[in-house]
């Protein structure tokens, strides 16, 4: 599923309130809220308070992205303040084993973890975690302030986390934050970001709620023209939640040589049941097999998922 989080970075403070219920009521998924200290990022912004006052008037995901030097400092209190999601740069961290750590405060804290990269900080030095978060976040502008242009070579790396994650089978999010609008949004879906943090083009609209549900209207467009298929052959079971999850989500589940027993497993009912992978219509695997993305869970269990998601 494609969300939706508006970044109160660019939120009017005088009239804070009133634009929240506007992002609401026009669909917003999260909130997005940014913690700088002035040092990791040249910026002051959102502190405790924030956090602890949108808890008790939003029901939405209060997803709180920390630019600071010291993440570990910070998680207890943003965590007790009423945090869903805590985002942390790797780049704080001294080494392998402070990312590990601030990753097991958070986790530790019943918080969803979120690790994030600045534009020049290379994807391989975040793959080694990437198993062991819920979401990855690919900053593209430099942190600190609101209002600057996307820097298109984030598109890539995108791409090829998405690619990264979805041939390991994972249950991942990819974020990006920074320059998104309504004329580069579709490059963003394309890349394989499903969270997509809007500021500027949101609270810097005349009407926040119209621009809110604009947003919403092109991911459910978008989601229109990429169909999810999902293939079950022979399996053996691992991996149960995801593969459940990721039928959930396809709008067409196939079961063929021998499936239909692995669906039963996961309790899933096909929308078709064929004897053999090439039993299906030719035309029809044609789609599949061009597909931005190929979603192989793992050899041994030869369960596929062909197509496109979001």
């Amino acid at each position: 599923m494609i969300k939706l989080a508006p970044s109160i970075l660019s939120i009017d403070h005088y009239y804070f309130g009133e634009q929240i219920e506007a992002i609401t009521k026009g669909g917003a998924d999260y909130i997005h809220l940014d913690v700088m200290d002035g040092h990791f990022a040249k910026n002051f912004a959102v502190g405790f308070p924030v956090v602890q006052s949108l808890r008790k008037q939003s029901s939405l995901v209060l997803d709180v992205h920390l630019m600071v030097d010291n993440p570990k400092e910070f998680i207890a209190r943003f965590a007790q303040a009423g945090a869903d999601i805590i985002t942390f740069h790797i780049e704080a961290c001294k080494d392998a084993d402070e990312v590990y750590e601030t990753i097991g405060m958070i986790k530790a804290a019943g918080k969803k973890v979120g690790l994030a990269l600045r534009p020049n900080t290379g994807l391989a030095d975040v793959l080694e975690f990437v198993p062991h978060v819920n979401m990855v976040l690919i900053m593209s502008v430099m942190p600190g302030f609101g209002g600057q242009n996307l820097i298109p070579e984030s598109l890539d790396k995108a791409r090829n986390l998405r690619e990264y994650v979805d041939g390991s089978g994972l249950d991942l999010d990819i974020q990006m934050d920074g320059g998104i609008n309504f004329a580069n949004v579709h490059d963003v879906l394309e890349a394989g970001v499903n969270v997509v943090v809007v500021g500027s083009a949101i609270f810097g609209h005349a009407n926040i709620h119209a621009s809110t549900k604009k947003f919403k209207s092109i991911f459910a467009e978008y989601r229109k023209t990429k169909t999810k298929i999902v293939i079950f052959a022979n399996g053996d079971g691992d991996n149960l939640g995801f593969l459940r999850q990721i039928a959930d989500e396809a709008d067409f589940v196939i079961c063929c040589d021998g499936g239909a027993g692995f669906a039963a497993q996961l309790e899933i009912v096909p929308d078709l049941i064929v004897g053999d992978f090439d039993s299906i219509d030719a035309q029809i695997k044609v789609d599949f097999e061009k597909g931005r993305d190929i979603c192989r869970i793992s050899e041994r269990q030869r369960c596929y998922g062909f197509g496109v998601g979001g």
